[in-house]
Protein backbone atom coordinates (compact mmCIF):
# COMPACT_ATOMS: atom_id res chain seq x y z
CA UNK A 1 0.00 0.00 0.00
CA UNK A 2 1.30 3.40 -1.16
CA UNK A 3 -0.25 5.57 1.54
CA UNK A 4 0.08 6.19 5.54
CA UNK A 5 -2.38 8.04 7.30
CA UNK A 6 -0.96 9.62 10.88
CA UNK A 7 -2.81 10.39 14.25
CA UNK A 8 -0.96 12.02 17.23
CA UNK A 9 -2.63 12.84 20.06
CA UNK A 10 -1.28 15.58 22.35
CA UNK A 11 -1.52 17.20 25.52
CA UNK A 12 -1.30 20.73 24.06
CA UNK A 13 -2.08 22.25 20.31
CA UNK A 14 1.30 24.40 20.28
CA UNK A 15 4.41 22.75 18.61
CA UNK A 16 6.08 22.08 21.62
CA UNK A 17 3.09 20.25 23.72
CA UNK A 18 3.63 17.03 24.79
CA UNK A 19 2.70 13.76 22.67
CA UNK A 20 1.08 11.23 23.94
CA UNK A 21 1.01 8.62 20.84
CA UNK A 22 1.86 8.33 17.08
CA UNK A 23 -0.36 6.32 15.39
CA UNK A 24 -0.20 5.43 11.31
CA UNK A 25 -2.30 2.99 8.71
CA UNK A 26 -1.54 1.51 5.93
CA UNK A 27 -4.46 2.13 2.97
CA UNK A 28 -4.94 2.28 -0.59
CA UNK A 29 -6.47 5.33 -1.85
CA UNK A 30 -8.30 4.26 -4.59
CA UNK A 31 -10.43 1.42 -2.70
CA UNK A 32 -10.29 2.60 0.96
CA UNK A 33 -9.14 -0.53 2.25
CA UNK A 34 -6.27 -0.46 5.24
CA UNK A 35 -3.04 -1.84 5.57
CA UNK A 36 -0.71 -2.65 8.55
CA UNK A 37 -0.94 -0.31 11.72
CA UNK A 38 1.65 0.98 13.69
CA UNK A 39 1.01 2.63 17.32
CA UNK A 40 3.47 3.99 20.27
CA UNK A 41 2.90 5.96 23.18
CA UNK A 42 5.54 8.33 24.38
CA UNK A 43 7.23 9.14 27.71
CA UNK A 44 4.86 12.15 28.69
CA UNK A 45 7.75 12.44 31.78
CA UNK A 46 10.63 12.17 29.58
CA UNK A 47 9.06 15.25 27.09
CA UNK A 48 8.27 17.38 29.85
CA UNK A 49 11.79 17.06 31.43
CA UNK A 50 13.15 18.25 27.96
CA UNK A 51 11.03 21.36 27.63
CA UNK A 52 7.71 19.37 26.47
CA UNK A 53 4.80 21.38 27.69
CA UNK A 54 1.19 20.22 28.88
CA UNK A 55 -1.32 22.89 28.40
CA UNK A 56 -4.26 22.68 31.00
CA UNK A 57 -7.43 23.30 28.70
CA UNK A 58 -6.11 20.39 26.77
CA UNK A 59 -6.08 18.46 29.54
CA UNK A 60 -9.62 19.76 30.63
CA UNK A 61 -10.81 18.73 27.13
CA UNK A 62 -9.48 15.20 26.95
CA UNK A 63 -11.06 15.09 30.46
CA UNK A 64 -14.83 15.75 28.71
CA UNK A 65 -13.82 12.83 26.10
CA UNK A 66 -15.40 9.38 26.55
CA UNK A 67 -14.64 6.82 29.15
CA UNK A 68 -13.65 4.30 26.18
CA UNK A 69 -11.18 7.71 24.72
CA UNK A 70 -9.17 7.74 27.75
CA UNK A 71 -8.96 4.25 28.67
CA UNK A 72 -7.49 3.90 24.73
CA UNK A 73 -4.88 6.06 25.78
CA UNK A 74 -3.85 4.58 29.05
CA UNK A 75 -3.50 1.03 26.69
CA UNK A 76 -0.95 2.21 23.80
CA UNK A 77 2.41 0.83 24.43
CA UNK A 78 5.06 3.34 24.99
CA UNK A 79 8.55 2.94 23.61
CA UNK A 80 11.44 4.83 24.51
CA UNK A 81 14.72 4.89 22.46
CA UNK A 82 18.15 5.54 23.84
CA UNK A 83 19.22 8.79 22.61
CA UNK A 84 22.33 9.35 20.80
CA UNK A 85 24.15 12.68 20.84
CA UNK A 86 23.25 16.16 22.05
CA UNK A 87 19.48 16.58 23.05
CA UNK A 88 17.99 19.57 21.04
CA UNK A 89 20.98 19.51 19.20
CA UNK A 90 19.28 19.25 15.70
CA UNK A 91 20.98 16.58 13.91
CA UNK A 92 20.89 14.12 17.31
CA UNK A 93 16.74 15.08 17.47
CA UNK A 94 16.44 14.25 14.13
CA UNK A 95 18.44 11.25 14.18
CA UNK A 96 16.69 10.36 17.22
CA UNK A 97 13.06 11.02 15.69
CA UNK A 98 13.91 8.70 12.31
CA UNK A 99 14.13 5.19 15.48
CA UNK A 100 10.38 6.11 15.49
CA UNK A 101 9.60 7.29 12.25
CA UNK A 102 11.77 3.98 10.66
CA UNK A 103 9.64 1.78 13.26
CA UNK A 104 6.71 2.76 11.92
CA UNK A 105 7.77 2.67 8.36
CA UNK A 106 8.80 -1.42 8.95
CA UNK A 107 5.95 -2.61 10.51
CA UNK A 108 3.35 -0.99 8.06
CA UNK A 109 5.38 -2.52 5.16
Amino acid sequence: MKHIMVDIETLGTDSNSVIISISAVAFDIVTGKFGNVFEVGISILEQAIHGGVVDNDTITWWASQSKSAKKALTQIQTKDYKFDGIKHNGIDDCKHQIKYCSDAYRSLK
